[in-house]
């Protein structure tokens, strides 16, 4: 009978005791008949399921990793290109859609607010771009009302301006000036001579040579970190600045959409947030992310709130915690298709350079240390920090074979 008061040491350490005992010959001998161990062999032999298909499908490889963990933050010079990167892929098949495509760039006038932080929430809340999205399609210069626009930083003034792909074919100049200037501040007086009312307008892409090249050319602010880094007053935000957006409803689906006749409606905007990403490999999903499909990563590893940051203290923590992740190699046998799937398994409380040193591994730089089979448990023990307690947690303080994921290799591996 099983003794649900053994810490999660205790049956690991059994389990490896008792193994070493019965075990006669090679791996699989000398097991007991009423606990079964298979073979290295037989370990990775088919498993007969696909979690995404439900299709027949054979592991061929498995093996075991460490990855840092980053911030995943926009404004992060390590994390920022790969978050870039997989924006600019989904954005390219919605460009195929559209009718017509026009970039313009937006400024604004430093003159009327008091610091560029007051500009760029005035923006905001006044919901500055939608509106003026809003006035060209009620003039009839826009095919959908579909937008995308990037969030840029000028060097000198640290004012924000904004790049804003449209799907419009031709829209006059004095009619996109006049749709922006009309948030010019009623505190801010008439307009002064030879300045603009609210903000500058440029006309910054006339022709796209396909929806790659312009997908290409708005998310090269995305993946290229700026050589200045970004103004301090973004870096002491409370994290609610978002590096680009999107009109309603635009990343899920493709068809056209055409903006209720009322301000709430017409003035939401949606982006990928944190919350829609998996805080363990970044994997973006379509809404709250609460379990991965990716890595497999869930909510009930985070038990504990989240204290919101300061952008400049997220970036300070970037690489903090290192995961566990076990590899497989999945051949589905009805297509041919070779896939790679990680499987989350547990935190670790340490860099990866540090996890890498304890390896005996001197590539300090690394962002991936590869783990033996044989190391796993070690590695858990020395870095699991709270893997155990959480366990214990969700399953009512028991902690046993069946409730804890990670005992399987610890099981596999007890020779």
């Amino acid at each position: 009978m099983e003794d649900h008061n053994e810490s999660f040491y205790e049956v690991v350490e059994r389990i490896s005791q008792s193994s070493g005992s019965e075990s006669s010959g090679g791996e699989g001998e000398g097991v007991p008949v009423g606990d079964p161990r298979p073979a290295a062999a037989d370990y990775l032999e088919s498993v007969r399921k696909d979690s995404a298909k439900g299709q027949p499908s054979d592991v061929i490889d498995e093996s075991y990793e460490v990855r840092g963990c980053g911030c995943r933050s926009w404004f992060c010079p390590g994390c920022c290109t790969g978050r870039g990167l997989s924006v600019r892929e989904r954005l390219i098949p919605i460009l195929e859609t559209f009718k017509g495509l026009l970039m313009w760039t937006f400024t604004i006038d430093p003159k009327l607010f008091t610091s560029p932080a007051e500009a760029f929430k005035y923006v905001r809340e006044k919901r500055c771009i939608s509106q003026t999205m809003r006035k060209l399609n009620r003039w009839g210069f826009l095919h959908t009302f579909r937008y995308f626009y990037v969030v840029e930083w000028q060097k000198e003034s640290e004012m924000v301006h904004f790049h804003v792909l449209v799907d419009s074919s031709f829209v006059p100049f004095a009619k996109v000036c006049e749709a922006w200037n009309r948030h010019r501040p009623a505190s801010a007086g008439p307009v002064e001579a030879e300045r603009p009312g609210f903000g500058s307008v440029r006309f910054s892409a006339p022709a796209f040579e396909n929806p790659r090249h312009a997908a290409h050319y708005a998310c090269k602010y995305l993946i290229k970190f700026p050589e200045r880094g970004f103004p301090d007053w973004v870096y002491d935000s409370d994290g609610q600045i978002h590096r680009y957006q999107a009109s309603k409803g635009f990343w899920k689906n493709s068809e056209p959409q055409t903006p209720v006749d009322t301000p709430d409606a017409s003035g939401v905007e949606e982006t990928l947030s944190d919350e829609d990403c998996c805080p363990i490999c970044a994997h973006e999903a379509v809404g709250t992310c609460d379990h991965c499909d990716e890595c497999g990563w869930s909510v009930l590893e985070e038990p504990e709130s989240r204290q919101r940051l300061t952008i400049r203290q997220r970036l300070a923590k970037c690489g903090e915690r290192s995961v566990l992740l076990k590899v497989r190699s999945i051949l589905d046998s009805q297509t041919g298709e070779l896939k790679v799937r990680r499987e989350f398994m547990a935190r670790l409380e340490a860099r990866i350079t540090r996890i890498a040193e304890y390896m005996g591994l001197n590539r300090h730089s690394q962002r991936v240390v590869p783990i033996g089979r044989s190391d796993v448990y070690a590695i858990i023990k020395q870095f699991g920090g709270k893997t155990i307690s959480r366990v214990k947690e969700h399953c009512g303080g028991e902690v046993t074979l069946k409730s804890l994921t990670i005992i399987e290799v610890m099981d596999a591996d007890a020779t």
